[in-house]
């Protein structure tokens, strides 16, 4: 398959220099499947199980490529998260020393059985794909000069398996084709089927693979085609449904017998629960009487889908072309929890993540206070789980907060946001207790005299604490539960809004000097949001018809145009620390906010603008900008998040965005 004479020394040297630029979270990504994730193996097969034709690839960049989609699969959107430049090739035409990166096996049509979509044509069954793998071995090792070399690399990389649909569809449930229905109860096969892939996962990890995520079968029984075919008028084929919770569960105990063998615990296997995933979204579009292309038309038009950058993780416009049928709302739980799941696989950037900030970050801290400002009440939770920036840096479980986090979590760091909370001590006073910026840098402190405790080496602890990321994303408050509130406090009395926005800037800097005293040196600064266009002080204020409240951006303007000089000056002053700034207001520009439909929260409000508790949220929370009257929704935490870890304008960080952060 592969030439030797490609792999000579200079093409060697010139790949691993490259591969070192890139830093990818994993050096390689193998491919296993059948045509969800089928890449062009089935080109030049002659099989009617391939995609090389229009209307195929009608969004992808290339056109059609032999992808079953208008666009990426999920194997592309996984190979951009890992930090690839390129999408892993197809088996059948990798270039060269390429193959170091991964490569792509899958094949239409393909199954678990040698025998199974047969009558489709020619396909690369999976034991099939496995014998092309050995071949890359082989080819990996004598470019890493040997197989002990190549065996080390090979156990860093990422192995994605997806088999089974074919198993059931083009197989089983064609008795007209195939015997196996005949020979096996459902249940039977089923067994037959998981002893088979049991041992073809076992050869897998015989070539060298120790991260491996294991597909489960999607509601097969679900798609359009199945339904037709039946003619059914049900949400899905009750009975190619219930082979595949079978499959699935017995998939998941295979799963778990794999972490738990002591013959394999220098390997991580993992199973993604695709079937619950999309689950969520076949059952939206009826309750939400909406269907994915009227709720996708919403969302383009209303401007939701501008907020979600193209080549961050998943685009929401692209995901949607690729899933027919489904809410948008689900499609954003199905791509975030599946960039999650197979996160999990990798090891987190940085070694720890502290946040600093109010109710934007907030997971708990006001709970146990005597206070207003607590969201520990339905609706809000409703979607949970989410956390996309602490994921997008690896790590596999949420930031605990300060109120509960064990001396076992504090190591991966902690969350001290608290709602209400400011720069300055009194802000939010009038709404109760809560943990003002000083205050977290006074629990941070008692957690870095903790941590030093447990490492039992204050050196090692200092040294450990340098190499964190630290986010503080703080000041919201100060203007709406501060200077915005006459009746409450003086500041608007005392100050200007020039002269508040820079008494508050002077105190900012001294907290951050704190922070950086206290072992700080990657540190996030975020900007303010255009807190005037928030559905609560729209309400609290006449904005005359406009998409918001003019003066009150107005006020908030001195505070972020000092930002920028700050961190600028904090990075001169202490060169041996990297400040950034996140700048919220380009990240989400005015002209983007005047196409949002920002003017209705999701859930019923109450006067201070939180959620009216076990209030009903809205239905298609997907295309809410607000959850309440003053905070995101999931899609709005997205966008955020995920234009603040990977920029896509000089303007949304400078000078890092935290994918490059957490690379210092």
């Amino acid at each position: 398959m592969f030439s030797r004479s490609f792999y000579d020394h200079t093409v060697l040297r010139s790949y691993l220099t490259n591969m070192g630029s890139w830093k990818t979270k994993v050096p390689c990504y193998f491919i296993f499947g059948d045509s969800l994730v089928d890449n062009g193996n089935n080109n030049h097969l002659v099989t009617l199980a391939k995609a090389i034709y229009l209307p195929h690839g009608i969004d992808f960049s290339s056109g059609p490529t032999g992808r079953f989609c208008n666009g990426r699969t999920f194997a592309d959107f996984t190979a951009e998260n890992l930090g690839f430049t390129s999408y892993i090739p197809p088996f059948a035409s990798p270039n060269g020393s390429d193959i170091l990166l991964g490569l792509n096996y899958a094949s239409a049509a393909a199954g678990i059985r040698n025998e199974t979509g047969f009558h489709l044509g020619d396909r690369i069954t999976f034991d099939q794909q496995l014998k092309n793998h050995e071949m890359t071995v082989s080819s990996i090792g004598d470019i890493l000069g040997g197989a002990d070399s190549a065996s080390t690399y090979l156990k860093k990389c990422l192995y994605h398996v997806g088999f089974g649909s074919n198993d059931y569809l083009n197989n089983y449930f064609i008795p007209s084709m195939y015997e196996t229905s005949n020979m096996f109860t459902v249940e039977e096969f089923t067994k037959v089927l998981i002893q088979q892939y049991s041992s073809q996962i076992l050869a897998l990890y015989k070539y060298g693979a120790r991260k491996v995520a294991l597909s489960g079968l999607g509601p097969i029984g679900c798609t359009p085609y199945e339904l037709s075919r039946h003619s059914s008028n049900d949400l899905c084929v009750e009975y190619i449904d219930s082979a595949v919770k079978l499959f699935n569960h017995n998939l998941k105990l295979l799963v778990d017998e794999f972490n738990n063998d002591t013959r394999l615990q220098d390997a991580r296997f993992i199973y993604l629960n695709f079937y619950d995933m999309s689950m969520e979204v076949i059952r939206q579009p009826t309750s939400l009487g909406t269907n994915l292309l009227s709720a996708h038309s919403v969302a383009k038009a209303t401007g939701v889908l501008d907020l979600i950058p193209g080549p961050v993780i998943f685009k929401i416009d692209m995901v949607a072309h690729n899933w027919v049928g489904d809410s948008v709302l689900g499609l954003i739980r199905l791509g975030v929890r599946f960039i999650q799941q197979v996160v999990m696989l990798v090891e987190p950037q940085v070694p720890c993540y502290f946040i600093f900030g109010d109710a934007l970050v907030d997971s708990g801290n006001n709970n146990g206070l005597v206070t207003r400002a607590k969201a520990n009440y339905t609706p809000y939770g409703i979607d949970f789980p989410q956390g996309v920036t602490g994921q997008l840096l690896g790590f596999p479980n949420f930031i605990p907060p300060y109120a509960t986090v064990t001396d076992e979590e504090i190591s991966t760091g902690v969350n001290y946001g608290s709602g209400d909370s400011g720069i300055r001590e009194e802000t939010g006073s009038h709404m109760g207790d809560r943990f003002s910026l000083s205050r977290q840098l006074l629990n941070h402190e008692a957690i870095v005299s903790r941590l030093s405790r447990l490492q039992r080496n204050k050196t090692f602890t200092n040294d450990y604490l340098k190499k964190c990321i630290y986010n503080v994303n703080i000041g919201s408050d100060d203007y709406i539960n501060n200077y915005l509130m006459p009746n409450n406090y003086n500041t608007s009395k005392v100050y200007t809004t020039d002269q508040f926005g820079e008494a508050l800037v002077q105190q900012y800097s001294q907290q951050l000097k704190t922070l950086y005293n206290l072992g700080a040196r990657k540190i996030a600064v975020f900007s303010l949001a255009l807190i005037g266009c928030t559905p609560t002080e729209i309400a609290r204020f006449d904005n005359k018809g406009r998409p918001c409240v003019e003066s009150i951006n107005d006020a908030i303007k001195p505070f972020n145009d000092r930002l920028k000089p700050l961190v600028d000056r904090l990075n001169q002053e202490n060169v041996d620390a990297s400040f950034t700034l996140i700048n919220f207001t380009n990240i989400v520009p005015l002209e983007t906010v005047a196409r949002l439909p920002i003017n209705v929260p999701c859930c019923q409000v109450r006067e201070d603008g939180q959620c009216i508790p076990n209030s009903i949220p809205c239905l298609v929370r997907a295309l809410s900008v607000f959850y309440d009257g003053l905070h995101p929704s999931d899609t709005g935490n997205i966008a955020i998040a995920a234009r603040t870890y990977k920029a896509i304008s000089p303007l949304d960080a400078s000078p890092y965005d935290i994918s490059h952060l957490a690379k210092l």
